[in-house]
């Protein structure tokens, strides 16, 4: 891989998501990323299922990154 390389597009240009809830407890719990429609559909599964837990999607922030972007690596 080049430092100048293009990171691979998705598909349908699709971003990444998280299906996130809070236990009985209070913490916060997030699942792996999944395509946003596949995590919207999770979490409403989830919700049927346990209606006693609040689910939301979340866009994975650090695989958002905008089509066309490019990594560099910078030299120390």
């Amino acid at each position: 891989m080049s430092d100048d390389s293009e990171l691979p597009s998705r598909p349908g240009g699709e971003s990444l998501a998280y299906v996130c809830w809070r236990n009985g407890d209070g913490t916060r719990v997030a699942g792996c990323p999944l395509d946003r429609p596949h995590a919207e559909a999770l979490a409403r599964a989830y919700a049927q299922f346990f209606p006693g837990l609040d689910y939301w999607v979340e866009e994975v922030p650090w695989l958002a990154l905008p089509r066309g972007s490019r990594v560099t690596r910078s030299s120390h």
